[in-house]
């Protein structure tokens, strides 16, 4: 039997694996309210909605309209830009959704720690693994700002044409969503 190094030898420091555990249980809290809020904050209109959901080419249709926040030019695809426009905030704007991202990427970071700590890891793997941890906390929360503002920029530039557009057929025998078999 190969003898064991000291360093791994040793038990985990209680602050490690408290605040670990703290972490964990936060990172499931933070799960269990993004759903709460997804189920409280989608109104019951469209929970029950009929109106299928927009295809790929309908959504690429309407990208330009979203990135730049710009009024769609005829009804039809204005009132596709205020779909795409609903649906992309309603994933974004759920702030539980954030919390539980960055209480993810500070699990990641200890667990990389620990590594080193243990002796499993170089401690290069900090020096590369934190930068690019933080780099995606801080290019989440900027991205979800930029999404919030030009989704909401695009649905009040598009709502009053949105509304003369004529209502979107059902598809026979389904709710859109699924396949009616």
């Amino acid at each position: 039997m190969a003898p064991v190094p000291e360093q791994l030898a040793a038990p985990l420091p209680l602050a490690f694996t408290t605040a670990t555990g703290l972490l964990l249980a936060s990172l499931v809290a933070c799960l269990v309210m993004a759903r709460r809020w997804r189920r409280r904050h989608q109104p019951p209109s469209e929970r029950a909605s009929t109106d299928r959901a927009l295809t790929c080419e309908e959504r690429r249709s309407v990208a330009p309209y979203l990135r730049s926040g710009r009024s769609a030019p005829d009804p039809e695809r204005a009132r596709r830009t205020v779909a795409a426009a609903r649906e992309l905030r309603r994933g974004w704007e759920n702030p539980w959704n954030q919390c539980g991202f960055l209480l993810y990427l500070t699990w990641l970071a200890l667990t990389v720690g620990h590594m080193v700590w243990s002796g499993t890891a170089s401690s290069g793997a900090l020096g590369v693994f934190l930068p690019v941890l933080a780099l995606l906390a801080v290019v989440f929360v900027v991205r979800r700002r930029r999404v919030l503002g030009r989704t909401r920029q695009s649905e009040r530039a598009n709502t009053a044409l949105a509304a003369l557009a004529k209502a979107p057929e059902r598809p026979p025998g389904g709710d859109g969503l699924r396949k009616p078999y």
